[in-house]
């Protein structure tokens, strides 16, 4: 019986760490204010006006 509590608990903290992760992506996806990265820092619409890109 113990067992099963320590693994509900489990889950039920594993559920409200993804449900908070995927509110706060929604929140911004939502957002009128949320500007588009290309993943360098650097706000823009297409992947030529980014100065810097990684090369990997």
């Amino acid at each position: 019986m113990f067992e099963m509590v320590i693994i509900w608990v489990i889950i039920g903290v594993c559920a409200f760490f993804t449900g908070r992760r995927f509110y706060r992506q929604w929140k911004v996806a939502t957002s009128k204010d949320a500007n588009i990265s290309c993943g360098d820092s650097c706000t823009c619409c297409a992947d030529s006006s980014c100065s810097s890109r990684k090369s990997e």
